[in-house]
């Protein structure tokens, strides 16, 4: 044996008597930059079920502590970063239950934390991340549908393997927590599954999410997930009605060979309207009724002023479930909602006066 290959297998034997290892795992923190976020869940679905040395006995666990490895894997990501930090819980199998230490330790910091890097498109050359409001205006103390498109028909995303993002909204205006977020059926599409990060910052008003396809990469454009967010009872400066920007930052985007695909993050402007206020939309909402919700097999539509020429049902990632057109549409119309499964679903009218969305419950 050469005196330098001495000298290194001496340093290791020492580095593992010591308990430090080659390298030091802080678990959820998959990419090694220093902080545990939305990012790592992209890097863990990159190295799914892929195994390798496990840690010692003593050093297995998700505890935000620092966990000696005594074997690098031969795997590597892109950057050069040792799949063994994929191995959150040290066990040797990088699966589903290292996402519990993300889950976990989330927004936890060590060391010093080398910020991550976002590639930003052009607008109408990149595919867009967009977020559309399912209704342009919304009553204050009401409930704000809002759908994360990826893509165009022109502007498709190839081989995409996951997406991280970051929601940011006023948090005067709207609630303490978003009620729900929804992948989209298009992004969950095929075997395979999708892990799922969402996190809150509700002081700065920022919603974090990770999503990473566990089965074959995904191609073509379609709706990424839906959230619905609490707006205020009492949204301070709203007289009759308020005008609130949603964006999106901090995008990547992450395909088939770990590349970054360079994505245009857009924003959308959202109306506001104070309960007091009477305009042509208010009286269109209190003058249809849907009833009764929750609904049971069957579901009416009340109207004496105003004209329902059809309906669709969704589901609130936009997806059409029910779709019909109406005769005599005024008085009471019923809808059978056979075929339903019980949740939350999206009622949008065809009226007179304009397209009307209620949000419905099925038990």
């Amino acid at each position: 044996m050469q005196a330098s290959s001495k000298i290194l297998a001496l340093a290791l034997l020492l580095s593992m008597a010591a308990g430090k290892g080659l390298a030091q795992v802080w678990p959820g923190d998959v990419n090694n930059n220093g902080i545990v976020n939305n990012i790592d869940l992209l890097y863990l679905g990159q190295a799914l079920f892929e195994n390798g040395p496990p840690r010692l006995p003593m050093d297995i666990g998700i505890e935000w502590e620092e966990k000696p490895i005594m074997a690098l894997w031969p795997q590597a990501f892109p950057d050069g970063t040792n799949y063994a930090f994929a191995d959150c819980d040290g066990d040797g199998v990088v699966s589903q239950m290292d996402q519990d230490a993300i889950e976990f330790n989330y927004g936890l910091t060590h060391g010093t934390v080398s910020p991550d890097v976002f590639v930003a498109g052009m607008p109408g050359v990149a595919p867009p991340l967009s977020i559309d409001a399912l209704a342009g205006s919304i009553f204050e103390n009401s409930f704000a549908a809002m759908t994360i498109d990826l893509g165009t028909s022109a502007l498709e995303v190839n081989d995409l393997r996951g997406i991280a993002f970051t929601i940011k909204y006023d948090p005067d205006i709207f609630g303490a927590d978003p009620v729900q977020f929804f992948p989209g059926e298009w992004i969950d599409s095929g075997p395979g599954g999708l892990l799922v990060s969402i996190n809150k910052d509700v002081a700065a008003g920022e919603i974090e999410v990770g999503l990473s396809r566990m089965g074959m990469p995904l191609s073509g454009s379609g709706v990424v997930g839906t959230f619905l967010i609490v707006i205020e009872d009492d949204v301070v400066g709203l007289e009759t009605s308020i005008e609130t920007v949603m964006s999106i930052k901090d995008v990547r985007v992450l395909m088939s060979d770990f590349n970054d695909l360079p994505v245009f993050a857009d924003s959308t402007v959202v109306t506001i309207l104070n309960n007091d206020f009477v305009s042509s939309t208010s009286e269109l909402e209190q003058s249809i009724q849907v009833y009764p919700l929750p609904a049971t097999g069957r579901l009416f539509i009340e109207t004496t002023n105003h004209t329902v020429g059809g309906f669709e049902i969704s589901s609130l990632s936009g997806k059409v479930l029910l779709a019909e057109k109406v005769e005599n549409g005024r008085g009471r119309i019923p809808i059978r909602l056979d075929g339903l499964a019980p949740g939350m679903y999206l009622l949008k009218l065809d009226t007179d006066s304009g397209p009307l969305i209620k949000k419905i419950i099925v038990q």
